[in-house]
This record gives structure tokens, sequence and C-alpha cells, in this order.
């Protein structure tokens, strides 16, 4: 029997990446961090493994639903160190 892969990516939200801020402008870190997220995932998913989002961020939901991935809510909101 071989072993079940399953990818777990936490995504707070697209509209982070504060310590980008004295570089990068507001609209720019919410289009990279959706980027970031989505070439993590088609990653994931090329290499056969499921993907699921984990996030309580009503924008990342539906972009995960979108594309195509399965998603559920952080397990301790505020805090993705639980998905971790």
């Amino acid at each position: 029997m071989g072993r079940r892969v399953r990818t777990f990516l936490p995504v707070r939200s697209f509209d982070g990446m504060t310590r980008l801020a004295r570089s990068i402008a507001p609209d720019a870190r919410t289009v990279l961090a959706g980027v970031l997220a989505s070439r993590t995932a088609r990653a994931a998913s090329d290499a056969g493994t499921p993907v699921t989002v984990v996030t309580n961020d009503a924008h990342v939901r539906d972009w995960a639903v979108a594309a195509g991935f399965e998603w559920i809510g952080e397990p301790s909101p505020g805090s993705l160190d639980a998905a971790a």
C-alpha cells in the first residue's frame, strides 16, 4: 500500500506581507501574495498531491474554490500555527 500525501497551504490573507511595506505598494503586495499562493498550490497539484487551502479569509476561500482546490477553515482563527 502506497503512502497518501496531501498538501495543506495556509494562507491568512492576500492583503498581508506587511514586512514588505517599505519596498512594495499595498496593491502589489496583494498581487504578489496571490501569485505565490497560486504557484505553490499549482506546483503541489502538478506533483500529484491534492491541495487543501487553510484559511478563514473569504477572498482566499473564493480563490481556492475557483482554482479547483479544497479549503478548510483555520483551526484557531487568527493563527495559522496549528495548521503548520
